[in-house]
C-alpha cells in the first residue's frame, strides 16, 4: 500500500473516539444534573451540592479527555503500522533531538511537579506515553537512567537522590509508584539489548562522589514512621561499572539497608528488582554479583538477621523498624519473587562430590 494509505481509516476512528468521549461527557453533566435536583428536593443546601455535582463532572471530563486522547494516538499508530507496514524507520538527527527533549520535558514534569499535584489523573496515561518512547528510542532511555545515577550534567538539581527514591520508597501511593516503575523497568529494558556484555565490566577508578552523596541522604532520611536511619553500608569499591544499567542497580541496591523505614511503600522496590531479574540470565547473574539474595533476606529478617550488628551478648547493637503493625503487614511478595528467581539462577563454582561411605574396619582373625 502506498504510504499514507491508513490515515483516513485512523482519522476517522480519531474522530469516533472524540465522539464517544463527548456523548460521555454529556451524559456525566446529565446525572450530575439529576442528582443536584433530587437533591435540591429533598431539602438539602442548594450551593453545596451543585458545587459537588460541577467537581464530578469536570474531574470525570478530564480523565475523559486524557482516555480519548491516549486512545486516539494508539489508534492512529496501530493503524499506520497495519496499513502500511513500513520498514524500520532511522530518525535523523533533528528528530532524535526533538524526541529527546520532548522526553526531557515530560519526564522533569512527571517527577518534579505532577507526583505532587493534588489530582493526578492525567499522571497513568503520561507515564504510559513516556514510557513508549523510552521502550523504542534508545537515547532517551540513556538519558533518563543517567539521570537516575546522577551522572548526567544536564540533570534536574537532586534528580539523582530523589527520582529513584521517590519511585520505590517515598511515594505514598501505591498506583502512583506502580506506573513509575514501570517506566524505569521500560528503560532498563531498552538498554539491556545493548549493554548486556558490559554487565560485568568495570574501570579502576572511585564514582563521582556518588557513594558519599547517598550516605549524606541516607543519614537526614527519617523514613515514613519517623525511626532513625541505619547507618550507611560501607563504601563501595574504588571501581565503576561500566555499563549504566549497572550503575542504575547499584545505586538501587545501595540503599536496600533503609528499605524497612518504609515498609508501607516498598514493594515497588522490590518490584523492581523482579521486575529486572525476569529480563534473563545476564540479569540474574549481575544481581547475585551484588549479593542480593543475601541483602533481600536481611531486609525480611530484620532483627533477627544473622547480618544484624551484635555484641558480646548476642543482643542487636542497633535496632532496625519494626515492618508491620496490627492493622497492616508488609508487601513481601516480591521480595521472595525477586530471592526465588536469583536462588534458581546460581551455579556452584565447583560442583561438590558426594563423600565416599566410611569402610568398616577389618576384623580381628578374618
Amino acid at each position: 500500500a502506498p504510504p499514507g494509505a491508513g490515515r483516513p481509516r485512523a482519522e476517522a476512528k480519531v474522530k469516533q473516539a472524540a465522539a464517544d468521549a463527548a456523548q460521555r461527557e454529556a451524559e456525566a453533566a446529565a446525572a450530575a444534573e439529576a442528582a443536584a435536583k433530587r437533591a435540591c428536593g429533598a431539602g438539602d443546601d442548594v450551593a453545596v451540592l451543585t458545587a459537588t455535582a460541577a467537581k464530578e463532572a469536570a474531574e470525570k471530563k478530564s480523565a475523559e479527555a486524557v482516555a480519548a486522547a491516549a486512545a486516539a494516538a494508539e489508534l492512529v499508530d496501530n493503524e499506520a503500522a497495519d496499513a502500511d507496514a513500513p520498514p524500520p524507520v532511522v530518525l535523523d538527527d533533528t528528530t532524535n533531538e526533538l524526541v529527546l527533549r520532548t522526553t526531557k520535558l515530560g519526564l522533569r514534569f512527571l517527577f518534579d511537579s505532577l507526583m505532587h499535584a493534588r489530582h493526578k489523573d492525567t499522571l497513568p496515561a503520561l507515564a504510559q506515553h513516556l514510557a513508549k518512547i523510552v521502550s523504542q528510542h534508545e537515547p532517551s532511555a540513556r538519558w533518563f537512567a543517567h539521570v537516575l545515577v546522577g551522572d548526567d550534567a544536564d540533570a534536574p538539581p537532586n534528580a539523582a537522590r530523589v527520582w529513584l527514591r521517590k519511585a520505590t520508597l517515598r511515594c505514598p501511593l501505591r498506583d502512583v509508584r506502580q506506573e513509575l516503575v514501570a517506566l524505569i523497568v521500560a528503560a532498563v529494558e531498552k538498554l539491556a539489548e545493548v549493554e548486556r556484555p558490559q554487565y560485568m565490566q568495570f574501570v579502576e577508578q572511585p564514582p563521582v562522589a556518588e557513594a558519599d552523596a547517598a550516605a549524606d541522604d541516607t543519614a537526614m532520611d527519617t523514613g515514613a514512621d519517623g525511626a532513625k536511619p541505619l547507618p550507611p553500608p560501607p563504601p563501595p569499591p574504588e571501581r565503576e561499572a561500566v555499563s549504566i544499567t549497572s550503575r542504575l542497580i547499584d545505586h538501587h541496591l545501595f540503599v536496600i539497608h533503609n528499605a524497612c523505614l518504609y515498609w508501607r511503600n516498598f514493594e515497588q522496590y522490590f518490584t523492581l528488582l523482579k521486575n529486572f531479574a525476569e529480563l534473563g540470565a545476564a540479569e540474574r547473574e549481575l544481581l547475585n554479583s551484588r549479593r542480593t539474595i543475601a541483602r533481600c533476606i536481611d531486609v525480611y529478617l530484620g532483627n533477627d538477621s544473622p547480618l544484624a550488628e551484635r555484641d558480646a551478648k548476642g543482643d542487636v547493637v542497633r535496632k532496625r523498624s519494626k515492618m508491620g503493625d496490627k492493622q497492616t503487614s508488609p508487601q513481601t511478595a516480591d521480595l521472595i519473587r525477586t530471592v526465588s528467581l536469583l536462588v534458581r539462577a546460581v551455579q556452584l563454582r565447583k560442583p561438590v562430590e558426594p563423600a565416599a561411605p566410611p569402610v568398616p574396619p577389618p576384623l580381628d582373625g578374618n
